[in-house]
């Protein structure tokens, strides 16, 4: 599993044998969860899920990513640049 983010865009290579990439536009992404477990929290770990508006439910699942709280705070950092900090991904005036 390799996640890349981008200015514009996250993207998520998944596989060895069979693989499969997904890009996920920042400008689209209206949700970042990290969820931890006990274990996961001793040993820095977390799974870190991506939503956006387009499915119901979540568009990407990292499960098992280590400092997952930094990876969520840097694509918040970068949605905020696209989005210029407003809440539905639009710049305000």
């Amino acid at each position: 599993t390799v996640l890349r983010i981008y200015e514009d865009r996250i993207s998520l290579e998944e596989g060895w044998l069979r693989k499969g990439v997904t890009d996920v536009f920042i400008a689209d992404i209206r949700g970042v969860e990290v969820k931890q477990g006990l274990w996961q929290r001793m040993f820095g770990l977390g799974d870190l899920f991506i939503g956006t508006a387009a499915v119901d439910g979540w568009e990407d699942t990292v499960r098992g990513l280590p400092d997952a709280m930094k990876i969520r705070e840097l694509i918040l950092a970068q949605r905020r640049k696209i989005t210029g900090g407003a809440p539905g991904g639009r710049a305000l005036p």
